[in-house]
């Protein structure tokens, strides 16, 4: 071959956290769902990780667009919430391009113990001197409430605590009144929204969700779609998270409205994001008018 026909190309190496598929019967209850929520939280933030719902025995082809989307090297089931039968999991081996660490079986993920191929971020959090306490949210209410706020703030895992308490950091319980006349659940939204997302203004888990998962986000900055998904069942809850996994540079707000009136607190919780959407939005307004006022001066 003379060395005139070789093409040289530019290849690019980097290092990321694996992309995982976990398998979840769509018809489990909210209770599994936090369950869940907390398990993910602890993998950065739950952004590496798609939701996708089965009978054992097929996948719906919304999910099975999505699952090729998302292209995980892992794919996972939660506990024993769900059997996936053998011709599923060799459907899933052919259309996806896999890593093997499982061999040829499928990787199962338990409350609370994610396994050996991920590490949980608490391991790699800083030196304790450095870190010293992290905030524990809590939600009351009932279950589909509690799912709801915690998919954006992410929740800590008692093995977590645990953890976090052996290292000598102070874990900080506080407890959000989602009732109607609370005030502390406005408070959280509003400097979700308010603030830029450094660890030192909003404490793991909460920064680690919003940064990597987390709905409310400060980008205001160009044309950006917002999508909502509108359900309350439990396949509606893995749209909304794995389109928020899956969201690029044109999607940035993704929110899921639960479609029934649990709750006085479902209810008012799409005023408070309008609320707190309309204050940010008001302030990148400011901020451009500002600019335009006083531009900087070029050398």
């Amino acid at each position: 071959m003379d060395k005139n026909d070789l093409d040289a190309r530019r290849v690019g190496l980097g290092l990321r956290p694996y992309r995982t598929a976990v398998l979840v019967n769509g018809d489990s209850n909210w209770d599994q769902c936090i369950s869940l929520i907390r398990t993910l939280t602890g993998i950065w933030g739950g952004a590496t990780w798609s939701i996708i719902p089965t009978n054992g025995e097929q996948i719906s082809p919304p999910f099975w667009r999505l699952l090729i989307d998302h292209d995980p090297d892992l794919v996972a089931r939660f506990g024993d919430t769900v059997a996936i039968s053998d011709a599923l999991w060799s459907e899933i081996s052919t259309r996806l391009y896999l890593a093997r660490p499982f061999g040829d079986h499928l990787g199962v993920i338990w409350p609370g113990n994610i396994g050996w191929t991920h590490t949980e971020v608490h391991e790699c959090l800083p030196a304790a001197e450095e870190l010293t306490s992290v905030r524990d949210i809590e939600f009351s209410g009932d279950p589909l409430t509690r799912a709801l706020f915690y998919a954006s703030t992410g929740c800590l895992d008692p093995s977590v605590k645990n953890a976090l308490i052996e290292r000598s950091i102070q874990v900080r319980h506080e407890d959000i009144d989602v009732s109607p006349d609370g005030d502390s659940l406005f408070q959280l939204v509003n400097d979700i929204w308010t603030t830029r997302h450094r660890r030192s203004d909003l404490d793991y888990p909460l920064w680690l969700s919003l940064r990597y998962l987390g709905s409310f986000t400060t980008e205001t900055v160009g044309q950006h779609a917002l999508v909502v998904v509108c359900g309350h069942t439990y396949s509606d809850f893995a749209l909304f998270w794995t389109l928020r996994a899956l969201r690029g540079a044109n999607v940035v707000n993704t929110f899921w409205i639960p479609s029934l009136e649990s709750t006085a607190a479902v209810g008012r919780y799409p005023f408070l994001l309008s609320h707190a959407m309309e204050a940010q939005l008001r302030k990148a307004r400011d901020r451009r008018i500002e600019k335009k006022r006083h531009p900087r001066l070029r050398c």
